[in-house]
């Protein structure tokens, strides 16, 4: 029996990370040297690094992490980020599962157990966050979230048949990390629709910064179907919002539901089964907390002062504001109408479905409506950044939600 040990250990010791599919083929020593690497790449301390293995009953001092770090980049497992091209799939999706979801399984559960809630999957990635960033420093956060999670995210979209996408930064920078990735197109498989939410914002700003719904749905489709396949219908030329001066014209109403790209993706509304978004089987979103954003501004409106959403919501789905507790429903609607990109009707009817809604947030000051729109059904699979897990944990454990 001894004999037979020594040579499993000896046949354990010879294997190379490069060859096996499972952390369990490995010495401990290249275990632990593995997900340093990994976590490392993600951008996380030394000192985060070693507090998480520690968690994972993995302890190891900082000096010993440095040098392991040394040695994966002889070994050429990082460079200037994590080569998982040298590395079995297996294998990564069970590093994967150790470092972005095992130390979150109990808020998983609990998030889960929520009344309401449809929730089957939280993934937690590392953006470098700190507890209140400055402005100045969410582009960097927001950026290392996108790299990190955007294979994680990839393995959700897998079966997705029929995607809608939404406008913002974060989805944006998720999108642009996805292509990225350089997965090549099957050639062979079914063409996958992809279909913006919102209409285009008429401000500089996101026509040049390219993080309107539909600009970053025909990227999402060139990742998925290539060039050749890149047909997304446009919602360029449509109002995102109504000007309150036109909200009472039914002609205005009618005017923007005719545009031929906006009926074939809204129809009648949620309920029409012919309608492009609501045969959606995936929906990729952001959500917004108002930190820098609290108006539908006057640049979207052609000449309208804005609308202060604050008075009325929590912040908002994918554009789609979230009712703030206490407001009464007409005082509600009377602002949410202005709205004519996708509904909270949608999210929840897209949630039951699989892969469902995919809900992508970074930073703590989105706890509050990340958990509400838990509650409220409109989240299937939930990833957000280490800084934001911890906060909406600590809301879980204080009471603070769900919201009456």
């Amino acid at each position: 029996m001894p004999g037979k040990v020594t040579r499993k250990r000896r046949q354990v010791e010879d294997l190379s990370p490069t060859q096996v599919g499972r952390l369990s083929d490995l010495h401990e020593l290249d275990q632990r040297r593995l997900l340093i690497t990994f976590m490392r790449a993600h951008g996380m301390t030394l000192k985060e690094v070693c507090n998480q293995l520690g968690s994972l009953s993995i302890p190891v001092r900082q000096n010993v992490a440095v040098k392991d770090l040394h040695q994966a980049g002889f070994d050429k497992w990082i460079v200037t980020r994590f080569a998982r091209e040298m590395f079995k799939e297996e294998l990564l999706t069970e590093i994967a599962i150790m470092t972005h979801h095992r130390p979150w399984t109990n808020l998983e559960k609990s998030l889960s157990s929520l009344r309401g809630s449809v929730l089957k999957n939280l993934r937690v990635v590392y953006s470098g966050g700190k507890a209140k960033p400055r402005d100045q420093e969410w582009p960097a956060i927001i950026d290392r979230f996108a790299d990190n999670s955007a294979w994680l995210i990839q393995g959700f979209l897998e079966d997705s048949k029929r995607v809608a996408v939404c406008w913002g930064s974060t989805v944006a920078n998720i999108v642009n990390a996805l292509s990225a990735l350089r997965i090549p197109v099957d050639p062979g498989r079914r063409a996958i629709p992809v279909i913006p939410t919102a209409g285009q914002p008429l401000g500089q700003h996101f026509r040049n910064a390219g993080i309107d719904s539909t600009t970053i749905a025909r990227l999402l489709s060139i990742y998925f179907n290539g060039q050749s396949s890149n047909q997304v219908p446009s919602l360029d030329n449509v109002w995102p919002v109504i000007p309150r001066k036109f909200i009472d014209s039914p002609e205005v109403r009618e005017l923007v539901r005719d545009i031929d790209s906006h009926r074939k993706i809204f129809g009648d509304g949620p309920q029409d089964k012919s309608a492009m978004l609501s045969r959606a089987d995936t929906i990729l979103a952001s959500c917004g907390s108002f930190h820098n954003w609290n108006t539908f501004v006057a640049e979207w409106m052609s000449g309208d002062d804005g609308v202060d959403v604050t008075k009325v919501a929590i912040g908002d789905f994918g554009g789609a504001i979230v009712p703030k507790p206490g407001v009464p429903e007409s005082e509600f609607e009377a602002v949410a109408r202005l709205w004519t990109g996708i509904t909270l009707e949608h999210f929840k009817l897209v949630a039951v479905r699989s892969p469902g809604v995919i809900l992508c947030a970074v930073g703590r000051n989105k706890g509050r409506i990340a958990l509400e729109l838990v509650r409220r059904g409109l989240v299937t699979t939930l990833v957000v950044d280490n800084q934001l897990a911890s906060e909406i944990e600590a809301q879980i454990k204080t009471g603070g939600h769900p919201l009456p």
